[in-house]
């Protein structure tokens, strides 16, 4: 376990060895978050699927009333109790799965895949232990994804605003178009 320059510790465990260093793109998100949201957290926990007891893939976990299945599960957030800090836990081989392996050969692509499941489950963390949020606690932590992803893709890809820019218009442009019948 080593901690990062900034926020928690990260802790990989896998079953089988990742196509992909998902590490170094993990410590560079983090890197980009205030340290007041993520201060708390005192680790994140990079895994698979396969590192579980059949047990516990099988078992359910609870997000907006529905229960999910935990094998399924892309990450969950563990808030603060008597026994630990609060923590991250991902599973990466849910995430890369969703996503062709060419695609996230792009720096880009790679760092958005990760990004909205490392910033949705700070998104939690931020509404349970430093800004209360109303309301649903999924689309709170959804707000949160949205806002740190946007600051992290400007400050990281900076060349790339005017595309991200076009490509918002157009699509606000096709949605008024089919809302007009």
């Amino acid at each position: 376990m080593k901690r990062t320059r900034h926020g928690p510790e990260i802790e990989e465990g896998y079953s089988t060895p990742l196509p992909l260093n998902v590490r170094t793109t993990v410590e560079r998100l983090l890197r980009s978050v205030p340290a007041q949201y993520i201060s708390g957290i005192s680790m994140v926990i990079l895994t698979d699927t396969g590192t579980m007891t059949s047990a516990r893939k099988k078992g359910k976990v609870r997000s907006d009333g529905r229960k999910l299945v935990l094998g399924e599960a892309w990450a969950l957030y563990h808030p603060k109790d008597s026994a630990r800090e609060a923590r991250i836990e991902i599973f990466v081989d849910n995430i890369l799965s969703y996503w062709s392996p060419r695609v996230l050969r792009i720096p880009l692509f790679r760092d958005q895949a990760l990004a909205k499941v490392l910033f949705h489950e700070i998104g939690h963390h931020i509404c349970h232990a430093v800004v209360p949020c109303g309301g649903s606690p999924e689309k709170a932590a959804e707000r949160w994804c949205r806002k740190l992803s946007r600051t992290y893709l400007v400050r990281r890809y900076w060349y790339l605003v005017p595309l991200f820019t076009l490509y918002g218009v157009i699509r606000r442009l096709c949605r008024t178009t089919q809302a007009d019948p």
